[in-house]
């Protein structure tokens, strides 16, 4: 993100080159080095994980939207604006998790659908405080923020889990 013809990172994208990374390209990697063929198992784990990373880090940048919109720094909130930004962070939420029931209609197997599906509850909060915030009511950062890291962790957790098992 930081490369010199591009400098995606000051223009406000390093929040998709990030996602990309984080919950895309490290484990393809890591399934690389054990594997030398990539399954279509690891697109539909890892592509509802990006939308869940992203919507991860709207959530977390909403505390500093004033601070940022003052000393100009570009980031993904600023660039959209706060009410598509709560938008955005709703949409991608529903689209992860009707990504999960996608693929289980394609052929993901129900052993690794469902532990996913024990992270809606926890989505749900996340959108429901949000909209509490865009309708005035006072902010809770802290509890906002462990819902944000909290259910792409648990989303983590659950898909490493139910490959194990």
């Amino acid at each position: 993100s930081a490369a010199p013809p591009l400098r995606l990172g000051r223009r406000g994208y390093d929040e998709l080159i990030e996602a990309v990374f984080i919950a895309n390209l490290v484990p393809f990697i890591a399934f690389l080095l054990q594997r030398n063929d990539p399954v279509i198992l690891l697109v539909e784990l890892t592509l509802p994980l990006t939308l869940v990373y992203l919507a991860c880090k709207i959530a977390l940048e909403f505390k500093d939207y004033g601070f940022d919109i003052t000393h100009g720094r570009e980031n993904l909130i600023v660039r959209l604006g706060w009410q598509k930004a709560v938008v955005i962070h709703n949409l991608l939420l529903l689209a992860a998790f009707l990504l999960f029931g996608v693929f289980f209609f394609l052929g993901l197997a129900w052993s690794l659908t469902w532990p996913l599906l024990l992270a809606l509850p926890v989505a749900g909060l996340q959108i429901l405080h949000l909209q509490r915030i865009t309708e005035g009511i006072r902010p809770k950062w802290a509890y906002l923020r462990w819902l944000a890291s909290g259910l792409f962790l648990i989303l983590v957790y659950l898909e490493v889990i139910s490959l194990w098992f």
